[in-house]
């Protein structure tokens, strides 16, 4: 098999761990569907902090409060996303999916839109959250 030939479709955009409006941070406007998407982060160092002062990397911590955040199986901080919707929370269309340091997957025919990330905590926890995570998110055929 053959290496995707990959190209960007956003470099180097913040993902803040608060979002200043909304849940979700837009990466890029438009994905096509079936499409091969990567996100990956810019820094493996960088971290944010999903409650004051208690902070990890995009891959979540393991030993954080694992009971109320978006995506229940995956950990608290981790780094999330959708296809679709809009910078609210639409957790009824099931798009969402843990994307940590390294993300890559095929997108599913009924799958396009814009794409959003965020962090993965609850809806209320967000409002003591703080930093950046920065991306970048590539796509082949």
């Amino acid at each position: 098999m053959a290496n995707p030939m990959w190209t960007r479709v956003a470099e180097r955009i913040g993902v803040e761990a608060k979002p200043p409006s909304g849940v979700w941070t837009k990466v890029c406007d438009y994905i096509g569907p079936k499409r091969l998407i990567k996100i990956e982060v810019v820094d493996d160092n960088e971290s944010w902090e999903y409650s004051q002062g208690t902070g990890c990397g995009a891959n979540g911590d393991l030993t954080g409060n694992q009971t109320d955040r978006m995506i229940a199986g995956a950990p608290v901080g981790a780094l999330i996303g959708k296809i679709g919707g809009s910078t609210a929370v639409n957790e009824a269309d099931n798009t969402l999916f843990v994307a940590g340091t390294l993300l890559v997957m095929r997108l599913k025919d009924t799958q396009e839109g814009p794409l959003y990330l965020t962090i993965n905590d609850s809806l209320a926890g967000l409002a003591d959250n703080s930093k950046v995570i920065h991306v970048n998110v590539y796509e082949a055929l």
